[in-house]
């Protein structure tokens, strides 16, 4: 109501309409001066002639809205052929268990940045921030959890069974627990989710966005548009977690991924599961204290996750 009349004062002062303003915008917004039939009269007036207005901006508007829309999902993603772009990888030992790799084609263009962790072999610790000495020495890292514009985290970040930042229920974690003393990972769909299958509790788990891969099939309900991304893979029998950022910045360079890319991707290297952990100007992956990343971004990120060693 206060905007309708915001806008009827506006457009009868610019039309001078000096009875219709003084009608509506008199003091105690009255009308005993005014003889009712007039009243009314005046009101269809004012009203047809907003509405008048109205449908040429309601039409403009519409215009605008299916025009960004189209645009928005014309933004064109990299035709990738995951297998072909994944074969290419030339694997760099980090430390035991632990190896990088660059994967970059400059016809599409693309760079991207993986990570492949042996849970079974490596003999590195998980390490967060917040939860740790804040360095990024001897470590791997990747940003995890989406945040407010006041770097307050919107989603679970829990290390070593210490928790710094609630779940949220609508959206995917990365957990992780101890089994026959081996450290074992799980994707979850929902972060409400805090016990194993078998009972024991999910002691470390970093909150993302959604599941993209589930059981080898790719979510593809999803708007298709390249971005930078941060996402993580889980192989089918979770020996094998793969850390993936790929770089959407600067688009001359690389144009990014889209979510199912990601996910096909992913499951081109053998994953059953993955998900995307929070992306754009937040994506971040650190490998032995340096940004791998092609650039470097003016937002501080505050919930990151690796390992250490």
């Amino acid at each position: 109501m206060m905007l309708l009349l915001i806008v009827l004062k506006i457009y009868m002062k610019k039309t001078r309409n000096e009875l219709f303003y003084k009608f509506f915008f008199g003091r105690f917004f009255t009308v005993r001066h005014l003889p009712t039939e007039k009243a009314k009269k005046i009101l269809r007036h004012g009203l047809s002639a907003l509405r008048s207005r109205f449908r040429l901006q309601f039409r403009v508007g519409v215009t605008i809205i299916l025009l960004s829309l189209l645009t928005f999902s014309c933004i064109s993603t990299v035709h990738l052929p995951e297998e072909n772009f994944i074969k290419n990888a030339l694997w760099k030992t980090v430390c035991t268990g632990i190896d990088y790799a660059l994967l970059e084609d400059l016809s599409l263009p693309l760079r991207c940045h993986l990570l492949r962790i042996d849970l079974s072999k490596t003999e590195a610790s998980l390490f967060a921030v917040p939860g740790e000495e804040d360095t990024y020495s001897n470590c791997v890292l990747v940003n995890t959890t989406p945040f407010t514009k006041e770097k307050n985290p919107l989603g679970i970040h829990k290390l070593n069974g210490t928790t710094y930042s609630s779940p949220r229920e609508k959206y995917a974690s990365l957990a992780f627990y101890t089994s026959e003393n081996k450290l074992k990972a799980k994707i979850l769909n929902s972060q409400d989710v805090f016990l194993t299958e078998e009972g024991d509790e999910y002691s470390s788990a970093f909150g993302g966005y959604y599941v993209i891969l589930q059981n080898r099939i790719v979510k593809d309900s999803f708007i298709e548009h390249g971005d930078s991304r941060t996402a993580a893979g889980l192989s089918e029998d979770s020996s094998l977690l793969y850390l993936l950022c790929a770089e959407g910045e600067e688009l001359a360079f690389s144009a990014g991924l889209s979510y199912s890319q990601c996910a096909r991707l992913f499951k081109a290297l053998g994953c059953s599961d993955a998900l995307e952990f929070d992306g754009g100007s937040s994506s971040r992956m650190y490998v032995n204290g340096s940004n791998v990343l092609g650039y470097s971004s003016p937002v501080n990120v505050p919930c990151m996750f690796g390992f250490k060693w």
